[in-house]
């Protein structure tokens, strides 16, 4: 038996959108898929859509045009992880996790609400033209809210304005038939506004993030976009509690004991590389990577150069039989997105609302946050988010092993196992 003992620093990634796009990676199929390759029509949509107001897709049909905007979308997800580590230092914050698809669908909305102008800031950003990032959205959407296995995945928006303001009819039926978005008219001065925008938070996540906005919001603002996503997705080999042990993680600020979850013969795939070595193990929906620096190279680091590390992953990955232990951990973050859109190349942005309908004085900029909790356990992985953008004034072969130990910081990545959306990442640096 071939053992591979990983050594000192780990870096795990979570993508939730994310297919398994590698010819190499064999996770199961749903037997027969629904295609739907047509573009989406505009179909009337309520004004507080559910589950059963969304149309399921067994597979979001990608046109080759929404296929190269979903790959876009992916591709901007990776950039969070650079980005992170210059905003967020494991010397702040050691532990840390952000949901990019979470992030990308309320730039999404936002780019349907500003100046033509503006919006082209933000598509350009992303790789794609607006018609084709509204079409592509709309089967995520449908996609994501179509459970395929035992796994539950929702993912809901919802557009909250100042009753001081109209908006236009062609904009609100827009926003409710491409992205299912609740549209609600609210009194920003009154504090209670608040506490209704928290509950709707909170029902879309399972109760895991609540409060979401912990201060009453502004009077000022005219408009808050939000996206909220839930996952609760169980490995393919679940790890046996009983196997659950304490043993030494070696963070940045010093070794301490946590829950290792312990398990043999998890089907994954393994390769390494001069920098980091690299395995990956499925749950029912999602793929879980995880990127493991080489001793001797910083978390910081090898986030700050993760594109280029992430590049040298081959297009085909060595099938193997893990032997693993992982740390089981629950992390929650706060996350101002500006300056994590900045570095990812995102300009000021500012509009009058042209397709809102609203008529204003003055110019209004966009503010964007986030907040997520992530959840890795014995059954699987539980992950919420909500993202908030405020308009305010102003092939078969035989199996190797492998022995892996992930007892250092590392990054994470969930993601879907089918079309390649990356809904969470993270990085953890201290248990």
């Amino acid at each position: 038996m071939k053992k591979i003992i990983l050594p000192a620093i780990a870096f795990v990634s979570a993508l939730a959108f994310a297919a398994c796009s590698d010819d190499d990676d064999q996770s199961p199929q749903p037997d027969n898929p629904t295609i739907n390759t047509s573009t989406p029509d505009a179909p009337d949509a309520p004004d507080t859509p559910n589950d059963s107001d969304i149309p399921a897709l067994d597979s979001p049909g990608f046109s080759a045009s929404e296929r190269s905007a979903n790959d876009a979308l992916n591709q901007f997800s990776y950039k969070f992880i650079p980005a992170l580590a210059q905003v967020y230092p494991s010397s702040d914050q050691p532990n840390v996790s952000v949901s990019p698809m979470s992030a990308e669908m309320v730039l999404a909305m936002m780019a349907n609400s500003i100046e033509p102008l503006q919006s082209e800031k933000i598509t350009g950003l992303i790789g794609s033209d607006l018609s084709t990032l509204n079409t592509t959205a709309n089967k995520l959407m449908r996609y994501l809210n179509t459970s395929l296995y035992h796994e539950v995945i929702k993912t809901a928006n919802s557009i909250w304005h100042s009753n001081a303001y109209t908006l236009a009819d062609t904009y609100a039926e827009y926003m409710k038939s491409t992205f299912y978005s609740h549209i609600q008219a609210v009194d920003f001065a009154d504090p209670a506004t608040t506490d209704i925008i928290n509950d709707w938070a909170a029902r879309n996540t399972d109760g895991l993030i609540d409060p979401f906005f912990e201060t009453p919001l502004s009077a000022a603002n005219i408009a808050v976009m939000l996206n909220a996503v839930y996952i609760n997705d169980r490995w393919l080999c679940p790890f046996e509690k009983e196997k659950t042990a304490r043993a030494t993680f070696h963070g940045i600020n010093g070794s301490a004991p946590t829950d290792m979850m312990n398990a043999i013969d998890i089907p994954g795939t393994y390769f390494e590389t001069d920098t980091y070595q690299y395995v990956q193990i499925y749950l029912d929906r999602h793929n879980f990577e995880i990127f493991l620096p080489r001793e001797g190279v910083a978390i910081d680091d090898f986030c700050r150069d993760f594109i280029a590390e992430k590049a040298k992953k081959p297009q085909a990955t060595g099938k193997y039989l893990l032997t693993i232990s992982m740390p089981r951990f629950k992390i929650e973050s706060s996350l101002d997105l500006d300056n994590i859109f900045e570095l990812m190349g995102l300009g000021g942005i500012s509009s009058r609302f042209a397709p809102m309908g609203f008529d204003l004085p003055g110019e209004i900029s966009p503010l964007f946050v986030q907040k997520t909790s992530t959840e890795l356990h014995e059954e699987g992985i539980t992950a919420a988010a909500v993202t908030g953008g405020m308009l305010a004034g102003a092939s078969p072969e035989e199996p190797r092993y492998a022995t892996i130990t992930i007892d250092r910081p590392f990054v994470f990545i969930l993601s879907d196992c089918y079309i390649g959306t990356v809904n969470f990442a993270g990085r953890i640096a201290q248990l």
